[in-house]
């Protein structure tokens, strides 16, 4: 039943030569929580791959989605992550 999950740890295919990476979290998110976020940032950093990361201080988990099933919108956070993923592009799509 459902999709199978052949690498439950998806940091693990990273390496120098993948594409970079933009990761954009809320501290306060109790869905993805922020000491495992950072335990597979430091993995996908430590396997030589590009990541730029950003933490929204007192940001839930689904800081984008307004009136969804988490209703942690914030207007402030998502303006700002848009300006970010925009400028990523930007960056990193030559």
């Amino acid at each position: 039943m459902g999709r199978e999950i052949t690498n439950p740890y998806p940091m693990k295919y990273f390496s120098k030569t993948s594409s970079p990476v933009l990761a954009l979290h809320g501290e306060a998110d109790g869905t993805q929580k922020m000491r495992y976020v950072k335990q597979a940032w430091y993995e996908v950093k430590h396997s030589g791959a590009k990541l730029i990361t950003h933490v929204y201080p007192g940001a839930g988990h689904a800081w984008d989605s307004k009136g969804k099933l988490f209703d942690a919108w914030d207007p402030e956070v998502k303006e700002d992550a848009f300006k970010r993923t925009l400028n990523f592009f930007k960056e990193n799509m030559r």
